[in-house]
């Protein structure tokens, strides 16, 4: 799996919900993918488009995830953390964070 795929299903795994928002993640990953050089500008812009256009779905995860899980913010702001991080940690930040959902 390519570093921009392990972001988007590390997003996707996530579609949290409370501190950061899964929107926030989003564009985080975009800005990694290119800071990092897995994407280009053009890419980068295209990835950010996405998220946009996937905000409606990302809050309703955000909203589902509040509802079911007390960590879910926890978790996103976790994951958040990584993106932000030297490029050749993220990936190890990544699949160190436990993304166990703590049922409400």
């Amino acid at each position: 799996m390519t570093r921009p795929n392990l972001l988007c299903a590390a997003l996707l795994c996530l579609a949290a919900c409370g501190a950061p928002n899964s929107l926030d993640l989003c564009h985080a990953s975009c800005d990694a993918n290119k800071r990092c050089g897995v994407i280009t500008d053009a890419q980068a812009a295209n990835c950010h488009t996405d998220c946009d256009n996937r905000r409606g779905q990302l809050q309703d995860g955000d909203a589902m995830d509040d509802k079911n899980c007390k960590n879910a913010g926890d978790v996103r702001k976790l994951l958040l953390d990584c993106v932000h991080q030297e490029c050749n940690k993220i990936q190890t930040c990544l699949n160190a964070v436990d993304r166990t959902c703590i049922a409400r």
